[in-house]
Parts: structure tokens; C-alpha cells; sequence
């Protein structure tokens, strides 16, 4: 048989056959599950001429049939699209599975049947082929052999498990077992064995004298009697754990959902069988809310079970049975109807932790009326706990999975650097760091019997492969319960927000956050409008089509809110639009508060006239808007006077001598000009003399770089004069009004300078606004999520 025209069949390095998938098989499947095939099932017509092109195009025989069926594409499972031979190439354990499954499916004419027996026949046609549907069968549809006769030990079969060829051969370090562990972990696991029970009385002291006796020797002629005898040996798949059905007492629910590795140790803390013969629980015992799993044994007399190492703990949800609560029915035609216990609800769900899963179970209430049964982890039985036993249940629910409370904290302070998909690589790394401790602690436990057996001091024991590592749900899912967490505490969110006021506030909005709706909310919103406060606080933010249009309802909330809460109104806002007169659109709608100032925005004032540059790479263009903020503003002479001297007493203890007045305000820092001197605007009159000065200069010779290229363009920058000059009485400071807070002081060199905090303009909202971008990362992100996400932000 050609290599080129048939299979190679993938083997081991015995000889024997290899089930497990090859690194093109895994990669293919990761592809598929992240980007699922929709396409429709090809007609096997067309599947067939398609195969005979390829064969004819690799200049292979048509006539030959296995060589065309070979080059047939899968219609159907995982590795749809790729072809016959690839697959049996690349996933012999799992061809061997999928036609085992067929025994007694009759063929219809349907595309992705006619496929299916086709593939059957292809791979029936081979030798090896049927080997392998003839072991999978085995597996599938024999029970497991029976033990072996005390005193008698099973024939081992070949090693051929990934985990347990670890522990034959010389004996590892717990750091080199680790590392091999590490490579295998990506590869897909053979058929484990059953862990042998053991059948002899032999204790620990008699184990290690034995194998002293055996080293101090040095000889392989003493013998040493069988320790350990293995029963036979059973195929199961990798997650099975040494248990069977028959040594639990679960409910079939349970079983189904628990994890294989807690059926025993949670069968035998909470459930016991019956006079009749059927699995209850043990209400007597019902009395914490978490329950551990046993730890392994610090020393093994025989063989490690590998659930002891694995097992998870277990929330007990029980609200009414350990608190003995009052639970009503919360439907509102029962007027408060008791709810009575009904017993355990049948399926468990599996919550995401920071470093694993752990089991989630509770129990049905029934209503003594309608007869309808409430599941105790229910948004409305969880509501009528006090907040003390509602801050006990640390699980948010969504439909298929389940999340501690620990992994959504992680996301509330978020950034450039803590998105959901950072999260959840994370969550991974952690994940996969605790399931290697628990698997390097289980095989190193092993290795001492494998070593034990090397050297004829016990039968060979068979080992049990780790159970594979739980999956972690994508990205979108973590944004999900992110949401959904933000809404279980929307109450208490909105009543932190709804309660902020000020006597200085701005109104700003932004593109920045509406950019990022994607989906159903495209479109739907051009700004966000947010409104703060003289402290940095956020009283509301809201989404707007159009700029200033659609505000009223917020403003009608903020008038509201003062009225309720029986705050004097403020006394002065800042915008940047809309400021003029008194029919604008905005004084209209603060109509109620006639008394309320309303000033531009100076930094929006300054970037009007910027507009009327040439470019913003032009030498002059810094010199420019520092000169016409100068324009504006005037320090304080007593601040400035105060500063100066801290700094001349600070240069001078630095022995620096002859010093001018203008060296002093070279040394002055800009930031330390804005903590401990104020600013005061200087006047309608001298401001609008300056500017005007300040346009002519720049328009001359001054206003030219060294290559003679003009900063201002001439024509445009007088039309904007002309319609800014009348702005220059809206951005003057109202007279008597305190804009400047002292939070502190410091001293240097001696002297005492004093901390402001400036409530002038809404540069404040503008940081607010580039951390509001950042906070909510990515590029499409839908409605709900760019709203729950504000909350937080605004909360914060």
C-alpha cells in the first residue's frame, strides 16, 4: 500500500496505534469552535465530483475507489470541510468514535448521511481502520472487566496514557515533572486506565521497610512480597474519575452536573440511601453554607485517587433551611403568600472563580397558592434577604454560566490596561497555573509507586489520567455579567449619583464615547452630555442625536433634584456654546433659576481664535495662545509675590548667587504657579484692547517663522474676531464670586504657600471625558454595556 495513494496511519513509537489528535487536528478544531462553519451541506454529487477533480489534478488513479474517497470532503462535525484521509491521518481516536456511535443507524438521503456511511466505508475498507472502530466499540458497549481474584494481579496493559509514561523509567524530580507536564498539557490525552483498588492489609511502616531492605542490599534476589495488587484494567475517557455510579448516592441531575471528581466526598457528606433505596439528602447535616472537599494525604499507603486532588468546593444555597427567613411569593395575585421548601433543585451550575470553578446548589420554594415553584438563587427570593445574608450569596448568575463576585471586582477600575479580554487572559493563566499544581502534586504522588513497581516491590499499579482543565468562557461574556452586576446594584448606583450637587457647574459634551455603539445602537446618539460639578463630581450624564437639543429632561432632573433635596441653586455655569442673551436656548431651560450666571468656557474661547491659524505646526503657534491667554488673565500679585520669594530662598540655599527677577520666574514651574497662585480675568475693556493689540502684532512681521510663512490667516482670523468680540463679556468672572478653594499648603524654604483648587471653566468635564474613553475599551460595544459602564464611571 503506496503512502501516496492511501493513509499513513499515525502510530507511537511501540508501534501501536495513535488515538490521539496531531497538532493540525487541534489547531483545526480551536479554528472552527472560535469561527463555527454555517455553510449549507453539500449534495454528495457534487462531493464526489469534486473529489475525482482533486485526484485527477494530484494525478492520481480515478479508477481506484479508496483513493477518490480519500479526497471526499466531511459534511458534517468538527472537521467539516476538510477531507477523508486528512482526518484519519490527523484524528484516528476520533474517526474511531464517531463510527462506533453508527452502530444501528440506517442511512437516509440526506447529504450529510450519504456522507457519513461514505466515510464509514472508506474507513472500513483499511485494516487498521477496523481495529480501531473495533476498540472504540469495546469501550462504547462492553462493561468494564471484572476485578481480579484477591491475591491475584491483573496483566498491565501497554503504556500508552500521555500522564502515566511520566512516571515509568527513572525517577523525576518534582521540577522536571512539572516541566513535562507543561509540554503535554496542549495534547490530546490517550484512553486512561481505572486506578486498582487495593486488596492487601499491608500498612505504611511494613511499605517503607520493605523497600529499605530492598536498596540497602543492593541486590534484586530478595524477595519481597506483592504489596499492591492492580484489578483489570478499563478504557474510559480522561475526565472519568475512579468511581462508578454505584458508589454514589447522588440525584441523576447531579450527577450529570456535578463534577465527576466531587460525586463521592459530596455523596458521602450530604445524601444517604433510603430504607426504599432511593437517594435523599440528609437534612440533619444541612447546616453551613460552604462545604470543602477532604485534602490529599500527606503520605500514600496505596495508590493516590486522583479525585482528592481535583475536587472543588461546594456553596450550599439554602436561604429559608439555614437562616429560617420569611420568603414570600413574588407573584403579586398571591398578596404575600409563604414560600415553603420543596426540596433540592435538581442541576448544580459551575461558577468561574479567580483561580477555578467551584459547584453552586440550591433548593425549590413553593408557593402554598398558585403552587409555583421559585429556585432559591432567583432575583426575587435573593431581594427579600437583608443585606447582611444578600451579601453572602457572591455569585451572578447569567443564562448557561455562573461568576464570582471576586473575578467582576477586578473589572470595575478599568483602563487602557484591565479590559475584558485582559481579564479573561488572566483568569486563563491562573486557571491553568492552579490545574498544573494540582496535576504535578498528583503525578509526584504516583511517581513513588511507579518507582515502587520498577523495582518489583509492588504489581505495576495503573494511574489515572488528571481530568482535562476546564474551558474559560470568551471575552464577550465576562462584559456580559459585567453588566449584569452593575444592574444588581443599580439602586444604590443611582442614589450616589442622584445625590451630588454644586454652586459652580459645567456642561461639555463629547464624540468620543458615541463612536463606540456598534450594533442596534449605531446612530442612535452623536454626544454625550455630561454635567459636573466645582469638585470634580458628575451630577448626570446623558446620550443626545444633536448637540444642545434633547438636553431639557436632564436639565429638568438637575432642577429637580436641588428642589427635593433643598439646595439653594447654584450660582454660576460654565458652557462652551450658547451663552448669550436672554431668549438662548439654555437660559431657557434653566427658566427657573433666573439668577443663574452662565460664563464661556475660556479654554473653548481660545480655541476659537486657533482655528485661525495657518497650521498648528507653525513656530509661533505655542507663543501665540500663551500671549492671548495672557490676554485674559492676570495673576495675583500677593500669590506671586509669596511664590517668588519661596523660590529665591530655595535657589539661594542651593547656592545660586546674582540672581534676577527674571531668572526667579524662569525657575517658577508652570504646575506650581497653578497650586499656589490665583487667576483673575481682567476685564471686558482690557481684554478686548489686548487681543486686538495682540492680532496686529501677529499679523505683521512678527507673526512670520523663519522662513517668512504667516501664522494667522489673515481674512479669516478678522471674521473671527468680529464674532467673538462680543463673547469677551462671557468669559469675565462674576464680581464677589469666590472661584478659588484652599485644600492645603506646603511649605518651602521656610515660607508657607498655600493649595488652590480652581472651579473656573470645564477643563475638568474634558479629563472626565478621556477617562470616560478609556474606562470603556474597545471600538463596538453595544448600548447597554456603554451605559452600564458610564454608571460606574460617573459613580466613581
Amino acid at each position: 500500500m503506496e503512502s501516496s495513494k492511501y493513509p499513513n496511519f499515525p502510530r507511537l513509537t511501540s508501534g501501536g496505534l495513535k488515538f490521539a489528535d496531531s497538532k493540525e487536528a487541534c489547531s483545526f478544531k480551536h479554528q472552527r469552535r472560535t469561527n463555527p462553519s454555517r455553510a449549507a451541506s453539500l449534495p454528495a454529487d457534487r462531493v464526489r465530483q469534486q473529489a475525482i477533480d482533486q485526484v485527477k489534478k494530484m494525478g492520481g488513479d480515478v479508477s481506484d475507489e479508496k483513493v477518490v474517497w480519500g479526497q471526499y470532503r466531511v459534511q458534517f462535525g468538527i472537521f467539516r470541510g476538510q477531507t477523508f484521509r486528512w482526518v484519519l491521518e490527523n484524528s484516528l481516536g476520533y474517526v474511531g468514535w464517531m463510527i462506533a456511535g453508527m452502530k444501528g443507524e440506517k442511512p437516509t438521503q440526506t447529504p450529510v448521511s450519504l456522507n457519513r456511511f461514505t466515510f464509514k466505508q472508506y474507513v472500513e475498507s483499511f485494516e487498521e481502520g477496523r481495529q480501531v472502530i473495533d476498540i472504540k466499540r469495546r469501550e462504547r458497549y462492553q462493561p468494564p472487566p471484572t476485578q481480579s481474584p484477591p491475591g491475584m494481579s491483573a496483566v498491565p496493559t501497554a503504556r500508552t496514557n500521555t500522564f502515566s509514561s511520566l512516571l515509568v523509567g527513572r525517577p523525576l524530580s518534582p521540577h522536571v515533572l512539572q516541566r513535562k507536564v507543561q509540554q503535554t498539557l496542549h495534547e490530546d490525552k490517550s484512553v486512561p486506565r481505572q486506578v486498582a483498588s487495593c486488596k492487601t492489609e499491608r500498612t505504611e511502616l511494613e511499605t517503607l521497610e520493605a523497600i529499605q531492605r530492598y536498596e540497602e542490599s543492593g541486590s534484586r534476589d530478595i524477595k519481597v512480597p506483592v504489596l499492591f495488587a492492580t484489578a483489570g484494567t478499563s478504557s474510559s475517557s480522561s475526565s472519568t474519575q475512579p468511581t462508578s455510579n454505584t458508589d454514589v448516592s447522588l440525584p441523576e441531575g447531579w450527577k450529570q452536573t456535578l463534577p465527576v471528581a466531587d460525586h463521592l466526598w459530596v455523596s458521602k457528606t450530604l445524601f444517604h440511601t433510603t430504607k426504599k433505596g432511593k437517594v435523599a439528602m440528609d437534612w440533619s447535616k444541612v447546616n453551613r453554607l460552604w462545604w470543602y472537599p477532604p485534602q490529599p494525604a500527606l503520605v500514600y499507603s496505596k495508590p493516590p485517587r486522583c479525585d482528592r486532588y481535583f475536587s472543588s468546593r461546594l456553596l450550599l444555597w439554602m436561604p429559608r433551611k439555614l437562616w429560617h427567613v420569611r420568603l414570600v411569593c413574588p407573584q403579586a395575585s398571591c398578596h404575600n403568600c409563604e414560600l415553603t421548601s420543596a426540596g433540592i433543585y435538581p442541576r448544580l451550575r459551575q461558577v468561574l472563580d479567580v483561580d477555578g470553578y467551584y459547584s453552586l446548589a440550591t433548593e425549590y420554594l413553593e408557593c402554598c397558592k398558585c403552587k409555583k415553584k421559585v429556585i432559591s438563587w432567583s432575583g426575587a427570593v435573593i431581594k427579600q434577604l437583608d443585606v447582611g445574608h444578600r451579601l453572602q450569596f457572591p455569585v451572578i448568575l447569567s443564562y448557561k454560566y455562573a461568576c464570582d463576585t471576586r473575578v467582576i471586582v477586578l473589572l470595575r477600575q478599568r483602563g487602557l490596561g484591565n479590559s475584558a479580554t485582559q481579564l479573561r487572559k488572566k483568569i486563563s493563566e491562573e486557571h491553568s497555573e492552579t490545574w498544573l499544581r494540582k496535576a504535578a502534586h498528583y503525578l509526584t504522588d504516583c511517581q513513588a509507586f511507579a518507582a515502587a513497581s520498577e523495582r518489583k516491590l509492588v504489581a505495576g499499579p495503573t494511574f489515572q489520567d488528571p481530568p482535562a482543565r476546564v474551558p474559560i468562557p470568551g471575552y464577550r461574556w465576562f462584559q456580559l455579567i459585567y453588566s449584569n452586576e452593575v444592574l444588581q446594584r443599580l439602586d444604590e448606583v443611582k442614589a450616589s449619583i442622584t445625590s451630588v450637587v454644586g454652586r459652580v457647574l459645567k456642561l461639555d459634551s463629547t464624540k468620543k464615547i458615541t463612536k463606540k455603539l456598534a450594533g442596534q445602537s449605531t446612530g442612535t446618539a452623536a454626544w454625550a452630555t455630561n454635567m459636573g460639578n466645582e469638585h470634580g463630581q458628575v451630577l448626570m450624564s446623558v446620550l443626545t442625536a444633536t448637540e444642545g437639543t434633547g438636553l431639557a429632561p436632564m436639565i429638568e432632573g438637575i432642577v429637580r433634584r436641588y428642589t427635593t433635596m433643598r439646595e439653594p441653586p447654584p450660582e454660576l455655569l460654565y458652557v462652551d456654546r450658547d451663552c448669550c442673551g436672554t431668549s438662548s436656548q439654555l437660559r431657557t431651560m434653566f427658566s427657573e433659576w433666573p439668577d443663574l450666571k452662565i460664563r464661556l468656557d475660556i479654554w473653548h474661547f481660545i480655541r476659537r481664535f486657533a482655528v485661525g491659524c495657518t497650521t498648528e505646526s507653525h513656530q509661533l503657534y505655542g507663543v501665540f495662545l500663551k500671549r492671548l491667554s495672557s490676554c485674559v488673565f492676570e495673576w495675583s500679585g500677593e500669590d506671586l509675590e509669596r511664590l517668588k520669594a519661596a523660590k529665591r530662598a530655595e535657589m539661594i540655599a542651593k547656592h545660586v548667587t546674582n540672581m534676577t527677577e527674571s531668572d526667579v520666574m524662569r525657575a517658577i514651574k508652570k504646575k506650581e504657579l497653578q497650586q499656589h497662585c490665583r487667576r483673575a480675568t481682567r476685564g471686558r475693556d482690557e481684554t478686548e484692547q489686548l487681543i486686538y493689540q495682540l492680532l496686529v502684532a501677529f499679523s505683521g512681521d512678527q507673526g512670520l517663522d523663519t522662513l517668512g510663512v504667516p501664522l494667522l490667516d489673515s481674512q479669516r482670523i478678522w471674521e473671527i474676531w468680529a464674532s467673538q468680540k462680543q463673547h469677551i463679556r462671557c468669559i469675565q468672572d462674576p464680581a464677589h464670586f469666590q472661584l478659588y478653594t484652599k485644600i492645603g499648603q506646603i511649605t518651602k524654604s521656610g515660607i508657607c504657600l498655600p493649595v488652590y483648587r480652581c472651579a473656573r471653566g470645564s477643563t475638568s468635564l474634558e479629563s472626565f471625558h478621556n477617562h470616560l474613553h478609556r474606562f470603556i475599551p474597545g471600538y463596538h460595544l453595544s448600548g447597554r454595556l456603554v451605559n452600564d459602564s458610564g454608571l460606574v464611571v460617573v459613580l466613581n
